[in-house]
């Protein structure tokens, strides 16, 4: 089981008068490591989760996801809901 990632978020809301940027989110305890931006906490988190290239579940937010191969397509499966969606959907 992969352990579970402890995310810090904030919201900065910084002097530029575009909204796309106000809420941080970082992996606790690597301030200084990549730092996901959004205009919403959820937004942050998801372009944290990405650049970390961590998969996570859209339906039950789980991170138990595995890669399987139907006619010859590559998709990713959640393990505990059973959802099933490739990187375009993410």
């Amino acid at each position: 089981m992969t352990p579970a990632i402890k995310i810090t978020t904030k919201h900065e809301c910084l002097r530029n008068p575009i909204r796309a940027f106000d809420w941080a989110a970082w992996v606790d305890g690597e301030e200084e490591g990549f730092i996901g931006r959004g205009p919403t906490e959820a937004a942050a988190i998801d372009n944290l989760l990405t650049a970390l290239n961590v998969l996570h579940c859209r339906q039950c937010n789980s991170e138990r996801i595995t890669d399987r191969v139907y006619d010859a397509w590559w998709y990713h499966l959640c393990l505990d809901c059973g959802e099933r969606f490739n990187e375009e959907e993410i």
